[in-house]
């Protein structure tokens, strides 16, 4: 990738010293031996909240980078890094802002600062200029970041606002459709790129980015399948990278209501790819369901299944959520069959004290550290129809699904499609609602902490597939 090269000055007091009140015979100091040095600033051109600093400490065991803003209202540390030369990415910065860089190197006990140096960001892409998380109600977030897809008329952009609402991590990925995004667990950031509804014989593609923007790979289905938006999972197995994402192909819809003769239907396939480009298929849903369980309006569906979220249980199995057949199916990861299925018209489960008896056309369903399953309840079939989060304690011998924790937005709202639901580790939901683009955290006592808005230049977004927590902009944290 390209980047622009900026010429910094280095900043060095030089004094004279024309008296010294030490004694000729004190000991002499023993010169440092580490010497760190900023070599140069490179801009991010994929993203001007974020640069390059490159760095030389040719002696030193360790070094990382400070960067503070001119007018002393904030510091950036980068990662500190063990090489003794390289380069340094600082993200999170302000646009338009002038800031100081100094090196700190280490060795053993020693350490010793570079000279400053001083740059400036430059602005953000017009179209998202002024985009910021507008506080609706309640208080912000105490920590973390939030990541959304922004889409606007002139680019798309996947975007990250820390917990104050201000935006800090951006990449413009140009005019295309987006679906589901996310920080991996490698630290790396995928989006699918695409106008497919899982069911469209359209072209589509997940592209993976490091932190500083730049692509990585793509991943998508292989030959003969189309690529599926809804969900993937980069993972590391055996020393290798490795994605499983949902594709899918066509049967014949002949006597399907609401089909006509030649018509055909989606069916989804689970595929693991591996970054050298072998793939297999894991699970195949055309040969585990019948095409007379798909009964969750609105009917007909351009796909009989319409898988919608991966999650691995916690026995390593998959957790899946097909939203055409109103049912979340644990599979077994080596054979590819179900194992047990929580919903739909032949679920294994009973759902004793839930009110609504079970959900409807949901999404994201996830396995939590207890086991429990947490997933966003659209609520089509529900009267009245309402969304809903919800979380199930499931007794694999009594076939019984509890409900444990349950919340709703006030007042009532129904979204027909997508949503997203998020546990945190100190026991807090983010619940988002693509409809009203809006995010809601909600305690574990169901106590509303704070509405967020995702904004553009002071009107409301275009709306996001999911609201995803990010602890850390540069590895992967649990949130």
């Amino acid at each position: 990738m390209r980047r622009a090269r900026l010429l910094v000055p280095t900043i060095a007091t030089f004094l004279g010293l024309a008296c010294s009140d030490k004694h000729p015979t004190d000991p002499v100091q023993p010169p440092a031996t580490i010497h760190p040095d900023v070599s140069g600033i490179e801009a991010n051109e994929q993203d001007s909240l974020s640069t390059f600093v490159l760095f030389a400490a040719l002696d030193a065991d360790s070094a990382k980078a400070v960067v503070s803003s001119l007018d002393g209202k904030e510091s950036v540390f980068s990662l500190t890094r063990t090489r003794q030369q390289g380069r340094f990415s600082i993200l999170g910065l302000r646009p338009r802002t002038g800031y100081k860089v100094v090196v700190e190197a280490w060795k053993g006990s020693e350490k010793e600062m570079s000279p400053e140096h001083i740059f400036a960001t430059g602005g953000l892409p017009a179209p998202i200029s002024d985009a910021h998380l507008e506080l609706i109600g309640g208080s912000l977030p105490a920590s973390g970041y939030i990541l959304v897809t922004m889409l606007t008329p002139q680019s798309s952009y996947l975007v990250i606002f820390d917990n104050a609402g201000r935006l800090v991590w951006y990449r413009d990925f140009g005019q295309v459709q987006m679906e589901e995004a996310k920080q991996q667990p490698n630290g790396n950031f995928t989006v699918f790129l695409g106008a497919s509804r899982g069911w469209d014989k359209l072209p589509g593609e997940y592209q993976e980015v490091d932190r500083s923007g730049d692509l990585v790979r793509t991943w998508k289905a292989p030959d003969g399948y189309y690529t599926d938006g809804h969900e993937i999972r980069v993972r590391t197995e055996n020393g290798q990278t490795v994605a499983y994402f949902f594709g899918y192909n066509f049967h014949p819809a002949d006597g399907l209501p609401g089909f006509n003769p030649g018509d055909e239907i989606a069916g989804h396939q689970l595929f693991r790819v591996t970054d050298t480009g072998d793939w297999t298929i894991v699970h195949d849903a055309w040969q585990e369901f019948s095409l007379d369980e798909s009964f969750e309006p609105p009917q007909p569906s351009g796909d009989f299944d319409h898988p919608n979220s991966l999650d691995f249980d916690k026995d390593g199995n998959f957790l899946i959520s097909y939203r055409v057949l109103g049912t979340v199916v644990k599979v077994d990861r080596n054979t590819g069959k179900v194992i047990w299925r929580l919903g739909g018209l032949k679920s294994d489960f009973t759902f004793p004290n839930d009110p609504e008896h079970g959900f409807s056309a949901q999404h994201d369903a996830q396995v939590l550290d207890n086991g429990d399953i947490l997933l966003f309840d659209n609520g089509w079939r529900h009267n009245p129809q309402v969304t809903r989060a919800v979380e199930y304690r499931l007794d694999e011998t009594a076939k019984t699904a509890t409900l444990v924790w349950s919340y709703s937005h006030n007042p009532a709202t129904f979204t027909p499609y997508t949503g997203s639901v998020q546990r945190m580790t100190d026991g807090s939901t983010f619940v988002g609602f693509p409809n009203m683009n809006t995010i809601v955290q909600v305690t574990s006592s169901g106590k509303v902490v704070g509405e967020l808005r995702p904004m553009i230049n002071d009107a409301e977004s275009s709306g996001f597939y999911r609201a995803v927590v990010v602890r850390d902009l540069f590895r992967y944290e649990v949130p």
